[in-house]
């Protein structure tokens, strides 16, 4: 039923053709031929390929949320004989940049911006 509530509502704001109202009118296609098993399959098989989907985009978001957690707090730069701890959006190219080990990396960040040193 909630299909086809989407369905009616989609129609209502000018989307005739989408994925619900296509469903609708292969089950309730299916139901005016007297093929029930093959309405149910319709509908579930849907239903299964709307929770795959789902899925599929619950880990692509906690997937970019863990490549954010990457980006440098931090850049280590070497400026007037000492290394300075800057915000990386103030790294200005051609600046020297120390990297540490076992930290976020501060050249994925800015290996566009600047040629680097080591």
């Amino acid at each position: 039923m909630e299909i086809l509530k989407k369905a009616i509502r989609n129609i209502l704001r000018g989307k005739i053709f989408d994925e619900n109202f296509l469903m609708s009118v292969a089950t309730i296609g299916a139901f005016a031929i007297s093929e029930y098993p093959e309405a149910v399959a319709v509908m579930l098989f849907y239903q299964i390929g709307e929770l795959f989907q789902s899925y599929a985009v619950q880990k692509s978001r906690k997937s970019i949320s863990s490549l954010m957690d990457i980006r440098p707090d931090i850049a280590n730069v070497y400026r007037n004989g000492e290394i300075e701890k800057i915000d990386p959006d103030e790294v200005k190219i051609g600046e020297i940049i120390i990297v540490k080990p076992r930290r976020k990396d501060t050249t994925r960040w800015v290996h566009n911006r600047a040629e680097l040193q080591y």
